[in-house]
């Protein structure tokens, strides 16, 4: 393999590659990334970026079976061709987040479901056979581009919320406990513990950070009413961007001031209802009508805001986009409390029951095992750059 290397008067040296296209290279950023200087184990850098000099220049540069480069203090840095070109930031590809599925009724249809037959095992022993593995990759996937995962047929007297938390990670634990039970008590402190309907909503907002993924279990559900709805905030957002730019832009710049308050507690948080990325992408939705406190908007803008705070809370009950379901007895759902909007229609409390028990984990411990699992079949850069949403 024939590479010519030419170095600049700017601080940068190019490689010709046989292949006719040259990668040009900054010395500085050669040796903050020599290979050598990384952790065998973590492959963590153990050199501090901050204390090399911008302006590094090599006292010898020689192409044979690597790039090899001595530096002014005597250290010597190997880089293989294939690592240059995996790194090439000349010919670079930007960050760009792996595609998700988004939903509304015409795929409602899609929506991952599972049984919970081959978890069963690892549940009362604790060991993970071919068919969890297989099965838990699939709902970690399923949780990752369709933003919710519905389980069936959990043996509820032998089965609790924890023992299917524990497949996918560690639970938060909050004011509300590790965990809950949702169902209608007397001098209820919030309004999810009535029985009273409740719109789309993403909960907690006042958090900061919020929980980003809920667990429910439903242990009874026999109560006339109760039907659990969800939409796809990102879908409502990437269309609202597309129909109504102007509201969109609205609530992506907007500050909302969102506050709970109990005897023990004082929770609050300033954040818009549509939060993006460094990439331009939506990443958060955070939409609780209940605990937004007076909006405090300039007066010439408060009215367009109401317009549209209105348009997004309309096309959340839109049936084009709220899916409508009565869970049973035995029944699971985990969503992703940043992009699912989630309610329920009103229930009878004196015609049946109906008790959910749940909890609340993080998303980025729970698809880390979808990252490993990934790692394992592959390189893991490629993946981390697909996954850089989260």
């Amino acid at each position: 393999m024939t590479i010519n290397i030419t170095q600049n008067n700017d601080l940068t040296i190019t490689l010709t590659w046989p292949e006719k296209y040259q990668s040009t290279y900054h010395y500085i950023w050669l040796r903050d990334n020599c290979p050598c200087c990384r952790h065998p184990q973590t492959n963590h850098r153990i050199i501090e970026t901050s204390t090399l000099p911008l302006e590094i220049v090599p006292i010898e540069v020689s192409v044979d079976e690597t790039l090899k480069i001595i530096w002014p203090d005597k250290h010597v840095s190997f880089f293989s061709f294939d690592w240059l070109k995996k790194y090439d930031y000349t010919n670079y590809e930007p960050y760009k987040n792996d595609p998700i599925i988004l939903w509304n009724r015409s795929n409602f249809d899609q929506l991952p479901s599972f049984d919970f037959s081959p978890m069963l095992n690892y549940c009362f022993s604790g060991k993970k056979d071919n068919s969890f593995n297989k099965t838990l990759h699939e709902m970690l996937e399923g949780f990752y581009k369709y933003g919710v995962i519905f389980i069936k047929n959990i043996p509820t007297s032998q089965i609790d919320v924890i023992d299917i938390a524990s497949m996918f990670g560690y639970i938060r634990e909050t004011n509300w406990g590790k965990t809950y039970h949702v169902k209608s008590y007397a001098n209820a402190n919030s309004v999810a513990y009535t029985n009273l309907s409740l719109f789309g909503h993403t909960d907690d907002p006042y958090r900061d950070p919020i929980a980003t993924a809920q667990l429910s279990l439903f242990i009874k559900n026999s109560s006339t009413g109760g039907e659990s709805t969800m939409c796809d905030g990102f879908k409502i957002a990437q269309d609202m961007k597309l129909l109504y730019p102007e509201y969109f832009k609205i609530l992506t710049t907007t500050p909302v001031h969102f506050y709970l308050k109990d005897k023990n507690n004082i929770f609050e948080s300033i954040k818009t209802i549509i939060e993006l990325d460094c990439l331009g992408d939506v990443r958060c939705i955070r939409y609780s009508n209940h605990s937004a406190q007076p909006f405090n908007v300039p007066v010439d803008q408060m009215y367009d805001f109401y317009t549209a705070y209105q348009m997004f809370a309309s096309m959340r009950e839109n049936p084009k986009y709220k899916f409508e379901i009565k869970m049973n007895e035995g029944d699971f759902y985990m969503i992703d409390n940043t992009r699912i909007l989630h309610g329920r229609s009103e229930y009878s409390v004196s015609n049946g029951e109906r008790d959910i028990h749940g909890c609340f984990m993080e998303k980025d411990q729970i698809l880390s095992q979808l990252k490993l699992n990934e790692s394992k079949q592959g390189d893991y850069w490629k993946y981390w750059l697909k996954m850089a949403r989260y």
